[in-house]
């Protein structure tokens, strides 16, 4: 009987005990969050678009957020020369960070202005941030004190009400995190008011775009003051742009077809209390390169892929762009329906690793160019562009023309806008008698800038210099030809091959498209016929005085053979005659990637 008594007895401690012990924890998360009447406002200012900058903003848009807000790090570049050397490709590896001058960094400290007019107009990476968010997008804030004991939970619409908390003691340390997916859709899944660890954890995906931030405010010691919090999301996935870009071909991109192997990551559990992934589905090893097709103001194409990851912690150890097929337009498609297709594979492979960021976006970028013909013999060691500068005045970009022919300006001066076509005063920034002579090279606008310049006399020597010759095994050599355009041509053969489908040959056809006269838009010394005289003009970079420069020439007599040739490089020209220019590869030239 005595020990049921004291069982019984201890049984009744024990339960006191416990009921002394909850009370006491309900006394104390009681006090923890005790309530108030001070006011604390969540205010949107959007997400920080640190290397957020769209490929598809205008150039302006892009190159004023450039100029203020970013920067890009090159991590890893190379050069690869693609079939038989009749393209240059260089791949980059681009990190795209904020410029050191401006940070986002303190904008939790800020106090926007009730307007938000003065911060808007000030602050160029708030006004960028502002303007990523859409319209109606839904976010969440979770309010804890600062013993991380949850609050409660605040849902807030971009172009809504301010959201705001006004049960807040004075002088008190409270911390928030905010997140959303950027959506009108209601955030899913709610938090219960007495909610586990469990809750605090959700699914991110790489495509779903969940935003958060986080951070701490301590109120002011005044009820009639309330406290203002600037939300300024980050993007918790990393995006890396493969962009293939047409521009130093002159050409736009009409088909593509490769993988990109690059492992991502999909998916990951986030906690919303931390701020970090916990675990990570299995990374997705490659990609089809189905690319968005984006042309540009400059007519070329920008084939853009866009890859997300929410894995911030594995480096990128090993990867790469395999391309099996790649088609250019050529800009006289209208008139042949000519393309020019790569079908053999290439593979553009990196080894510098890196580890991306969540909110960073990095960019691959492979750039096509056109490459040159070199001519070495005892006038020097040149890189010749394939054929001559041209401007065109409806997209104000400079090229190297495609085919050998006329089908730019038949022989005229004029094409289309007025300035569009070939004939250079010396020097002149575009073509057109009336144009300024000795201005700029207008080579070294050519893309990339400064990748080529005009030649010197010297270097026409190279041409001058090889042989005239009808022998179809003498290489290299010059001849009379024609084409069905019609239109004259010197034939300069470097070496055997095809260079399609421009040409049959692989050289330097010398248009002979004769001259502008002075101060008209007449053309001289074109003919077409098989007999009598036609010219080829190309200017020199030599100045000779305030009026005259020093021009190159050749002068046949008739269509076949290779005799009846008329040569110098040292022709005086009046600097208002309309020549052609035939740009060379400036070996100092130093690649860095811009698509502005």
């Amino acid at each position: 009987m005595l020990e049921i008594i004291k069982k019984n007895l201890i049984l009744v401690l024990l339960s006191l005990i416990i009921l002394s012990l909850k009370s006491c924890s309900k006394e104390q998360k009681n006090q923890e969050i005790e309530l108030g009447n001070q006011g604390i406002n969540f205010q949107l200012a959007g997400i920080d678009s640190d290397g957020e900058i769209s490929l598809n903003a205008s150039s302006k848009v892009k190159s004023a957020l450039k100029s203020s807000a970013y920067k890009e790090k090159v991590m890893e570049q190379k050069t690869i020369s693609m079939n038989d050397n009749t393209i240059e490709a260089v791949a980059s590896l681009i990190e795209i960070t904020e410029a050191d001058n401006q940070s986002n960094k303190d904008i939790h400290n800020k106090t926007l202005k009730a307007d938000n007019k003065a911060d808007n107009a000030t602050s160029p990476t708030l006004r960028a941030a502002k303007s990523s968010l859409a319209n109606g997008a839904r976010y969440r804030i979770l309010l804890f004190n600062e013993n991380d004991v949850f609050i409660t939970a605040i849902d807030g619409i971009t172009g809504s009400v301010t959201p705001s908390f006004n049960l807040a003691l004075p002088n008190k340390k409270y911390k928030w995190k905010a997140y959303s997916f950027n959506t009108t859709a209601a955030i899913s899944p709610a938090i219960p008011s007495n909610p586990s660890e469990a809750n605090f954890s959700i699914t991110s995906t790489s495509t779903g775009g969940l935003l958060f931030d986080s951070g701490e405010v301590t109120t002011a010691s005044s009820a009639t003051v309330p406290s203002t919090v600037n939300i300024l999301f980050r993007r918790q996935t990393s995006a890396i742009d493969i962009v293939m870009s047409g521009r130093g071909m002159f050409d736009r991109i009409i088909g593509m077809i490769g993988t990109a192997n690059i492992a991502t990551y999909p998916s990951g559990t986030f906690n919303l209390k931390t701020g970090k992934y916990t675990s990570y589905a299995a990374p997705n090893p490659s990609s089809e390169a189905n690319y968005t097709s984006t042309v540009s103001s400059n007519n070329d194409t920008l084939r853009t892929l866009s890859l997300y990851t929410v894995n911030a912690e594995s480096p990128i150890t090993s990867y790469s762009v395999n391309l099996t097929s790649l088609t250019f337009m050529t800009d006289a498609y209208d008139r042949r329906k000519a393309n020019r297709v790569f079908t053999n594979t290439q593979p553009f492979t990196f080894t510098k690793p890196f580890t991306p960021q969540l909110g960073k976006r990095y960019k691959i970028l492979i750039d096509f160019l056109v490459t040159h013909q070199n001519i070495t013999n005892s006038g020097g060691n040149v890189d010749w562009a394939y054929y001559n500068l041209f401007y065109n005045d409806t997209t104000k970009v400079y090229g190297l023309r495609h085919f050998n022919g006329n089908f730019y300006d038949r022989g005229q001066a004029d094409y289309g806008a007025g300035f569009s076509g070939e004939y250079f005063n010396w020097k002149a920034a575009k073509p057109g008698f009336n144009q300024a002579p000795g201005v700029l090279d207008p080579c070294t606008r050519v893309y990339p800038a400064g990748r080529w310049r005009m030649p010197t006399k010297e270097e026409f020597a190279t041409i001058i210099n090889i042989a005239n010759s009808n022998d179809p095994n003498t290489y290299p050599r010059k001849s009379n030809q024609s084409s069905s355009d019609p239109v004259r041509y010197i034939d300069l053969l470097i070496r055997s091959g095809t260079f399609l489908p421009y040409n049959a040959t692989i050289g330097l056809p010398l248009l002979m498209l004769g001259n502008r006269a002075l101060n008209s838009n007449n053309i001289e010394n074109y003919n077409t016929t098989i007999t009598n005289n036609a010219s080829v003009y190309y200017w020199t970079s030599d100045e000779i005085d305030g009026n005259n420069a020093t021009a190159f020439y050749i002068t046949n007599a008739g269509v076949g053979g290779s005799t009846g040739m008329t040569q110098s490089n040292n022709l005086t020209a009046s600097k208002r005659l309309g020549y052609n220019i035939r740009c060379v590869k400036n070996k100092s030239f130093t690649y860095i990637p811009s698509l502005n």
